[in-house]
């Protein structure tokens, strides 16, 4: 079961937010895993992330997964929102520029359900608390 609240700005519904989502921790009904690309792989500049999540973690992110990109910087961005279908998932991710240094390293993961509203673009200062979570990918710039 879902537990929303909704957000208010001078008195008008802006936005609805999913605080908490019952028996989701447990990793036997919450899986989303990134298939690709691979730890250690080089990637490119644009390089689709791609992965599968259960179905129990698919309706809770009501068929979205957001994937999380952090450079060796101080900063983490939100990649294109990917949609599921069919438990696969698939979003346009950047990977630096083309002209970031060969051997560049980058961490992605991906998440279902965010604590916190996410937007493709969005800077964040860490990996966002959500309902379900994959493990870290590191890759390298080709």
């Amino acid at each position: 079961m879902r537990t929303f609240t909704t957000l208010l700005f001078a008195g008008v519904t802006v936005l609805p937010l999913c605080l908490a989502t019952e028996g989701l921790a447990d990793p036997a009904v919450c899986q989303v895993t990134i298939t690709s690309p691979s730890g250690g792989q080089m990637v490119g500049p644009f390089t689709p992330v791609t992965g599968t999540v259960s179905a129990r973690a698919a309706a809770a992110g009501d068929g979205i997964v957001f994937v999380v990109i952090h450079p060796d910087k101080d900063f983490y961005w939100v990649a294109p929102m990917a949609n599921v279908s069919k438990l696969e998932w698939n979003s346009p991710a950047q990977f630096g520029i083309p002209e970031t240094p060969h051997g560049f390293h980058f961490e992605v993961r991906a998440f279902v359900a965010p604590a916190v509203a996410l937007r493709e673009g969005d800077r964040l200062s860490g990996f966002p608390e959500a309902a379900c979570a994959s493990n870290t990918v590191h890759v390298l710039h080709n």
